[in-house]
Parts: C-alpha cells; structure tokens; sequence
C-alpha cells in the first residue's frame, strides 16, 4: 500500500524551469530518443502523452507522425500545460500537438482515437 505524500511537487514556474534544464541535460535526450526508436510512431499516427510536463516529448513525436498525424498531451499540472503549448507554439507545431489539463485514471478521449501501443522491455 503507498502512502500519500505530505506535501507533493508543486508544479510552478519554478518547477518548470528546473525540469527545463533537467529534460535538456544528454541523459534525458538520450532517455527519449531511446524511448521514440522503441515507439516507431509513424507518419499519421495519433498519440497520447499522458504526463507530457513541458511538451519535449509531445514535440518530437509530432515530427514523427507529421504531417497528418496528432499527439495530444495531457497532465495534471496548469503551469505544465500551457509551459507545453509555449513550447508547442515556439516551434510551430500547434496544427499537430494539443496539451490538455487532464488525468490519466479519468480520459476524455474517444475509443478509437488513441490506439495502445506496447513497447518490449529491454
């Protein structure tokens, strides 16, 4: 059984900012280039990131499945979502990439918009 934490990570500014520089150290760019060539998204394919935090993955995969394909991002955080359509934005992605407030135990998404995608464990 897991006990609640006292206080959890507040996602502010702050946050978003120390995650920045985390996400762009070589370990966490290599951690997602492994995690993409285990994906293999392909041109049209529609994605979910759930947690998507500042959108460095969203983005990534959006260039994979572009130019007709979507990844929809969701988190529970504010400051993570729109950090993510900030990121989103800047690099001129928003016909393919939306980031949504959201829990991944509660999804709005329809059916068979989303296929599930199980990736071998190396």
């Amino acid at each position: 059984m897991t006990v609640p934490t006292k206080n959890p990570t507040k996602f502010d500014a702050a946050m978003a900012a120390r995650l920045e520089r985390l996400y762009a150290s070589p370990q966490a760019i290599a951690q997602r280039t492994r995690f993409r060539e285990l994906l293999a998204a392909q041109p049209g394919e529609i994605g979910l990131d759930v947690g998507c935090g500042l959108g460095h993955l969203a983005c990534e995969l959006a260039l994979e499945v572009a130019p007709d394909g979507q990844i929809i991002g969701i988190d529970t955080s504010h400051e993570m979502v729109n950090a993510a359509m900030t990121r989103v934005k800047r690099e001129g992605l928003d016909h393919c990439v939306e980031a949504h407030l959201g829990d991944a135990a509660a999804l709005n998404i329809a059916n068979e918009s989303v296929k599930p995608r199980h990736l071998p464990l190396t």
